[in-house]
C-alpha cells in the first residue's frame, strides 16, 4: 500500500483537475486473519485510572468512531503539508473503537493521535481512498494502528469546528485519557477482513465513566409526549 504523505503533491494536483483514478483490477483473494500481534483495546486501557501499557509500543485494529477533524476533503490542509507544514499546529487524531473484551470494567476505545510526519497512513489504491485530501483516514474506517501507548490530558482531543461522527464518551473530567500516538496507520476495505467490528454504542448517562472512556455514545431518542 503506497504511504499518502509521500504522495500528497500528486494527489492534491489530481484531485483539482477533478480527476478519477481507476480501481485496480485482479481477484479478489481471501480475508487475511487479524494480526497476530493485535492487541485487543481493552487490555490497553485496562482497569484503572491509567493504562497498564503506558510507554510500551502495540498494534491495535478498530474502527473510527470519531475523527476531530472531520470527514470532509480539506484542501487547505492538503496543501499545507504538501508544502512541509505538517497538520498546520492543529492536533489530529480519532477515536477508535474495536469490539470489545468482554470486560465492563474495561473502555473498548481510545484515542489514536496523528504525529504528522512521523506517522505514516497507508490507503488501499481504490480512488474511494486515494482521491481524499486533508483527513485520510474518516469516521466509519477500519484500521490498524502501531503505535506508543500514552496518557494525554483531555484538553488534547478537544472538539474542534470540523469534528465529526458519533459523540463519544470522554471519560473521568478529572483523569486523563489513554491514547496511542501512531508511528503507522493502515485502512483496511471490507474484504481484507472475514469479520466485521460492530462497537457498542453506551448510554449517554455513563459518558463520564473511565469505564467507557473515547466509546461511542447511544444516539438521543425522539422526544416523549407529555
Amino acid at each position: 500500500m503506497p504511504t499518502l504523505r509521500t504522495l500528497a503533491p500528486v494527489l492534491l494536483v489530481l484531485a483539482l483537475g477533478a480527476c478519477r483514478l481507476p480501481a485496480l483490477e485482479g481477484a479478489q483473494g481471501t480475508a487475511e486473519p487479524m494480526d497476530a500481534d493485535r492487541v485487543l483495546i481493552g487490555r490497553v486501557q485496562g482497569g484503572g485510572p491509567a493504562s497498564p501499557l503506558s510507554g510500551q509500543d502495540v498494534v491495535i485494529e478498530a474502527v473510527v468512531v470519531r475523527s476531530l477533524m472531520g470527514d470532509g476533503d480539506d484542501v487547505a490542509q492538503a496543501m499545507g503539508e504538501t508544502l512541509g507544514e505538517g497538520n498546520r499546529g492543529r492536533v489530529v487524531g480519532w477515536f477508535v473503537q474495536d469490539e470489545g473484551d468482554g470486560d465492563p470494567t474495561t473502555s473498548d476505545a481510545l484515542f489514536v493521535m496523528d504525529q504528522g510526519y512521523d506517522t505514516s497512513i497507508n490507503l488501499p489504491a481504490e480512488a474511494e481512498y486515494t482521491l481524499r485530501l486533508g483527513s485520510l483516514v474518516r469516521t466509519g474506517d477500519r484500521v490498524t494502528v502501531r503505535g506508543t501507548v500514552a496518557e494525554l490530558p483531555l484538553q488534547t482531543a478537544a472538539e474542534q469546528p470540523r469534528s465529526s461522527g458519533h459523540r463519544v464518551a470522554r471519560g473521568d473530567p478529572a483523569g486523563s485519557m489513554t491514547a496511542v500516538l501512531a508511528h503507522a496507520i493502515t485502512l483496511l476495505e471490507p474484504r481484507d477482513r472475514a469479520r466485521a467490528i460492530a462497537p457498542e454504542a453506551v448510554a449517554p448517562a455513563r459518558a463520564q465513566e473511565e469505564a467507557v472512556e473515547g466509546m461511542r455514545l447511544q444516539a438521543p431518542g425522539p422526544a416523549q409526549p407529555h
